[in-house]
């Protein structure tokens, strides 16, 4: 059983951890100026940023398996070796002036990396909190990506403004190695012990794609991702063709109010409900594409910003314990996997369906199309009350 108390050494080592790998992650949209770098074409940087979450979702249900036999730790280790060592090899590959095999190589196991990170902290976060608060662990474990979301970029662009791509490369990859160094202080479970020595094969975890209590978590999971992903993707072009200036202030708004709203509202989901706090969080997110979509100044996007942090404050950890909730227990390392990977789905189809759209009809109809998916998500959320609600009426009469 786990321990009954949420702040433990652990959970404050697992946030600094977090946090340092967080200047990579953050700082992925630097990495287009690698490829322009090298030569690349704008569609060659759709493919280059594609390829990673590619490789992310493909290796998840082997990431799952991983994480219901050996536990999170080990699974950790490897994540963090995999995110923080490619920066070195882009930086060696810098002079050779082409998008050669190996750029692509590099970002596949980076690719990878993020997805393996990503699965065991959040199931770390999961399988180490007590049953009644573990919405409330996976919003403050969250909360060191929220921090690193402010303060990455800042620091990324500065280091690239002062010593270039070289420097940029070795400040996430050191930051990301020191991260590892915490990481060994962490003491978990391992797999066998958390799940009872029970685990699922492969195969299994495979059919848990198509486990009819996991739908909705996953769906939820995908259009929550497409209104995050459509900012980071098409939010720059966007303003830029506007004119609007400072439009980087929408991330500080986005991750100051994601930050406050997820101290204010780690409770919410175990005594309200999860599937309750999910449908104003997923209007709000409505709202903030909404906004973005209307947005001619910054002061707005600084707006669009906040009410999307609000929302993802609210719903992710909100989404992702629907999911863990609804997995088998011997699976529930597999069911985060899978979870996270129906985000890096949700970013997928936004960079290639939601990029055809823009090319068409230009990049403000991407904020109305993802407006329509936060709303949606909201009254899937509802739909699932409502019925759920008609069930046990059902089994009670």
């Amino acid at each position: 059983m786990p321990d009954q108390r949420l702040y433990t050494r652990t959970f404050y080592l697992s946030l600094i951890y977090n946090f340092l790998i967080g200047m990579n992650f953050t700082n992925s949209a630097v990495m287009p100026l690698y490829v322009r770098k090298l030569g690349g074409t704008a569609s060659t940087v759709g493919l280059f940023m594609g390829t990673a979450a590619i490789a992310a979702v493909a290796f998840r249900p082997l990431i799952g398996t991983a994480l219901d036999r050996y536990g999170s730790k080990p699974v950790l280790v490897v994540g963090g070796l995999l995110i923080s060592l490619p920066p070195l090899g882009y930086w060696a590959l810098l002079n050779s002036g082409e998008m050669g095999y190996w750029v692509y190589a590099l970002r596949v196991i980076h690719g990878i990396g993020f997805g393996t990170h990503f699965s065991a902290f959040f199931s770390l976060a999961a399988s180490t909190s007590p049953p009644n608060r573990r919405n409330e662990s996976l919003a403050m474990y969250g909360i060191s990506g929220l921090a690193a979301h402010l303060i990455g970029p800042y620091l990324g662009e500065s280091i690239l403004g002062s010593h270039g791509l070289p420097g940029f490369f070795l400040f996430i990859s050191v930051s990301g190695l020191i991260g590892m160094v915490v990481l060994f202080f962490i003491h978990t479970r391992n797999g066998h012990e958390a799940n009872g020595g029970k685990s699922l094969s492969l195969i299994s975890v495979m059919k848990m794609l198509f486990a009819t209590p996991l739908r909705l978590p996953f769906t939820l999971a995908i259009l929550l991702s497409i209104c995050f992903s459509s900012s980071q993707y098409f939010l720059a072009p966007l303003a830029t063709d506007r004119g609007i200036s400072n439009f980087g202030l929408y991330f500080t708004g986005y991750a100051a109010a994601g930050i406050t709203i997820r101290l204010i509202s780690r409770t919410w989901g175990d005594r309200f409900g999860v599937r309750r706090v999910m449908i104003p969080a997923f209007i709000f997110y409505g709202l903030g594409m909404l906004t973005i979509y209307f947005s001619h100044s910054t002061a707005l996007l600084i707006l669009a910003g906040t009410f999307s942090g609000l929302a993802h404050g609210v719903v992710f950890p909100a989404v992702n314990s629907l999911g863990y909730g609804a997995a088998p227990p011997e699976a529930t390392g597999s069911a985060i996997a899978l979870m996270t990977g129906m985000f890096d789905m949700g970013s997928i189809l936004t960079a290639f369906l939601f990029g055809a759209v823009a090319e068409m009809a230009g990049y403000e109809s991407v904020f109305m199309l993802a407006s329509v998916c936060g709303l949606l998500a909201a009254v899937l959320a509802l739909v699932s009350i409502l019925r759920r609600s008609e069930v046990i009426q059902i089994h009670s009469s």
